[in-house]
């Protein structure tokens, strides 16, 4: 994979706009779609305690895993042909597992769903690097805003459209395919015209070397503690509303009010932390939304609703800064493609560990004091990680100093 190709210089820069905000449109769907209908999916299929946590820490374990894959299906047959595929595989897990029968095959097409938006989550750092970079901090804000209004959509409309059809959960998880199958479009002259990658090491920084460096594990659990923070609202957040009283609609809303707040915030953060001196101030800010929001919800659950679901989904926008810190740990679209495979992997593992036993020791209770506790004590940590990941350094030079670098590696 050539280091300074373009699709910009090839097809029209709104092609290329186009498809990156389409991918990340279907980045969010098929985690959304089940959250917002998880206790009809639950009692519908039969699930347990386990289970109903299995299939919520789905989403990080498959991007964690998956995510392995990435940087090295990439470089074999390049971006614009593994973003193509990741749609396709999106559009055909949501349809399996919403049109087969049985448990098993909500399992298998949720696996096969989510191990596709792994690889997209993992090339698009790289997609944004190589077609727009001058703009890394734009298109990064702009592919995040888009990924929460399309989460905010995924909870406004679910269950509306489910009822407006006739249908059932499978229907509410089953009906976003039609976007994935939209999002080929675009995809279709990028992946055709794209230049054969070029298979060489240059430039390459393998996983097994990066995870010899103490700030690559840190930016890595930085991710993975935003990711399990985000996952509690997209698959348990309705629920614990539901739990507490709130009508089920209702509960679905707020989740989309998370994703608004989200939005506005993002619109705003990766810029002002490329700007900044202090960089790490934009991230108390989301510290100071993220635990004020969980203390609103221990005290007054039903009181200030709306402004509790505002203040986690500032606390959200954790989120596009890791995606825009990536960026800049790394010298070249390979390094940031090799550091955010790592970061993703590493980083989605660990928030499923977390989600599977939560979801496992929360089992069907219906008290969800001690999980917010909990919630926010993981706060604590992930402040602490972020502060240092929006430090600067590179992975280059942090290799470097330990004579790890590469041959050929940038410098």
């Amino acid at each position: 994979m050539t280091e300074g190709s373009s699709a910009s210089r090839v097809h029209p820069v709104w092609l290329a706009v186009s498809a990156v905000l389409l991918l990340a449109v279907n980045l969010r769907m098929a985690v959304s779609s089940v959250g917002a209908v998880l206790p009809d999916v639950r009692d519908g299929s039969g699930l347990g305690g386990f289970a109903t946590g299995l299939l919520t820490a789905l989403p990080p374990f498959c991007f964690g895993i998956a995510g392995l894959t990435g940087p090295a299906i990439a470089r074999r047959i390049g971006l614009h042909r593994t973003a193509l595929l990741t749609l396709v595989l999106i559009a055909v897990g949501q349809v399996v597992r919403a049109a087969v029968p049985g448990a098993l095959w909500l399992f298998v097409g949720s696996v096969v769903a989510l191990a596709a938006i792994a690889l997209a989550n993992v090339i698009l750092p790289s997609i944004v690097r190589e077609m727009f970079p001058g703009r890394i901090a734009g298109m990064t804000a702009a592919y995040t805003v888009v990924m929460s209004l399309a989460q905010a959509m995924v909870a406004f409309s679910t269950i509306p459209l489910m009822h407006a059809f006739g249908g059932d959960w499978r229907l509410g998880i089953g009906m976003w395919a039609a976007v994935a199958v939209l999002a080929v479009l675009p995809w279709l002259p990028l992946a055709r015209h794209e230049a054969p990658p070029v298979r060489t090491s240059a430039h390459r920084l393998p996983l097994r070397t990066i995870a010899r460096v103490p700030k690559a594990w840190i930016l890595a659990l930085f991710f993975g503690s935003q990711s399990m923070q985000a996952y509690i609202a997209f698959g348990w957040y309705p629920t614990l509303l539901r739990d507490e009283g709130l009508a089920r609609q209702s509960a679905a809303a707020q989740v989309g009010i998370v994703s608004v707040a989200a939005t506005i915030a993002t619109i705003f953060a990766p810029t002002l932390l490329g700007r900044l001196r202090r960089p790490a101030i934009v991230t108390w800010v989301l510290f100071a939304g993220y635990v004020l929001g969980y203390l609103g919800l221990l005290a007054w659950p039903l009181q200030l609703t709306t402004l509790w679901s505002i203040l986690i989904g500032i606390g959200q926008t954790y989120f596009p800064i890791a995606l825009y810190v990536v960026n800049l740990r790394a010298k070249t679209p390979t390094g940031v493609l090799s550091l955010s495979g790592f970061m993703q992997s590493v980083g989605y593992i660990w928030a499923g560990t977390g989600l599977l036993l939560l979801g496992t020791i929360h089992g069907r209770s219906t008290d969800w004091n001690g999980v917010l506790v909990v919630m926010i004590g993981l706060v604590c940590l992930l402040q602490i990680l972020a502060v240092v990941s929006v430090s600067r350094w590179s992975i280059e030079e942090e290799l470097r100093e330990r004579r790890l670098l590469p041959a050929g590696a940038a410098r």
